[in-house]
Parts: structure tokens; sequence; C-alpha cells
């Protein structure tokens, strides 16, 4: 392919000089000069290829035109390792231009002032997200929660935040709080305490280092009746109809 695109280029600029030898022996031709010859002026186009199909047929190549050894690319002779050396001391220094790895030292000054403005940005940058994230942060709040939502305390009912808000005289402003005791105490009730797990005695212990790592722990009983008037079997209402609310508190260990 690259031969014929060749071939082709030969063929076009010998018809130009022909066409310039011709335009020198009579005035009759000057217009042949002065108007661009048709269909070879588009580059990459169908006329174009016409127009060389043409040129092929009746004007054949010389011999001088087929050789295509000239047209190979030339060898680039090897280097020595003492070329390469004094190669390499002429890019680290440059004698003759006062160059420095190639660049002069008004190059190098305006480069190191670049990458000093913009370290001193990001560094002015980062200082001031450090500045915000510390002043929108309470030094009186936790900021770190373990799996166990709120860590280390909770309340029941626990709805809507830690607010609790209603009215005695208005049952449906109380309900909701009854109704959420209820499903949080029902795993305590006393058979199903007495089924799982195991009576302690209040004044020690409950250690369980004798079994097997793989082996089931169990907890200390802790039944619902224990909690008196807040454990809603004598008062289903919790105290929220009296106004006299009951709010549990569990303490992890």
């Amino acid at each position: 392919k690259a031969f014929r695109l060749i071939y082709q280029h030969l063929l076009v600029r010998r018809k130009l000089q022909n066409m310039d030898t011709s335009a020198t022996e009579g005035v009759a031709e000057e217009k042949l000069i002065k108007t661009p010859p048709p269909k070879v002026i588009l580059k990459h186009g169908v006329e174009l290829e016409e127009e060389q199909e043409e040129l092929a047929e009746h004007q054949p190549l010389e011999q001088e035109d087929l050789n295509f050894e000239r047209w190979k690319r030339r060898p680039i002779p090897k280097r020595t390792l003492h070329q390469k050396i004094a190669d390499l001391k002429k890019y680290l220094w440059n004698a003759e231009t006062k160059e420095f790895m190639g660049r002069s030292g008004k190059s190098w000054s305006l480069i190191l002032l670049f990458y000093a403005a913009l370290y001193i940005f990001l560094a002015a940058m980062f200082g001031g997200c450090l500045f915000c994230l510390m002043w929108s942060i309470s030094p009186y709040h936790p900021t770190f929660n373990d799996r166990v939502m709120p860590p280390g305390l909770t309340m029941a009912p626990h709805l809507e935040g830690h607010d609790i808000a209603f009215n005695a005289s208005d049952r449906k402003s109380w309900k909701k709080y009854a109704r959420s005791m209820d499903e949080y105490l029902r795993p305590y009730n006393d058979g199903a305490q007495e089924r799982k797990n195991i009576r302690c005695t209040q004044d020690s212990y409950f250690m369980q280092d004798d079994l097997e790592e793989s082996a089931e722990r169990k907890s200390c009983q802790f039944k619902r009746s224990w909690l008196g008037e807040c454990s809603g079997l004598q008062d289903p209402h919790y105290g929220y109809s009296q106004g006299r609310p009951c709010v549990l508190l569990r303490m992890n260990r």
C-alpha cells in the first residue's frame, strides 16, 4: 500500500513538471499555468484517483523513479557509552546556553514560584477545612457511637427521641407510650425469664469461664415483676393516665 501511494505521488509530480515545461514553449498555453489543474487539487477524493489512473496508463515511470530503496528509512547508528555520558553531562549542564537540565534560570525560577504558590494554596485550603470542622464540632457531645445506640444507656419508651410529651386527660396522647412499654417488657415476662435464663444470686458475679468458647452463654434472670408499679402488671397504663409516667433506664455493662 505504501508503494502504491508513492507511485501515485510520482505520477502527479511528473504531470505537473510536464505542464510547466509545456507552458514555457508558447504563449498559447499560458492559461494552463494560471489556472490550477482540475481534479488534482482535491486530496483523498475520487477525482484524484481517476486522474492518477489515467496518468498511470499513458505515462510509464522511468527506471530511477522505480528505485524504492531510497525511500526506506536509514538505520540509526548505535551510540557508544562515551557519547551517552557526554549527552547526559550536556543535559545536566549546558555551558553554551547556560541551561540546567534543559531549562534556564528564568524557567526554573518560574516553575519554583508556581509550585510554591500551589502548595501554599493547598495548605491554606486544608487549614481552612480543618478549622471549619473543628469549629462545627461541639466539645460537649460525643462524636463516636458503637453498634449500640446510644452506647452505655438506653431508655424506654423511646419513640421520637428523648422527649416525652402527653396530656393525662387525653388518652390518644399517651397510649403510644404505654404500647411501647408493653413491647419493651414482653421478653422480661416471668415465665420467659425462668425458661431461658438462670437464677443468679445478688451478692456475687455470675461467671461462665469454665465453658468452651463455642458453648452458648446464658444470662441471669430479670423478671418483669421486679419493676413493681412500672411493670405494667398492676397498672397497664404505666402511670401515664395519672400524670406519673414510668420511664425505664437500662445501662450497659
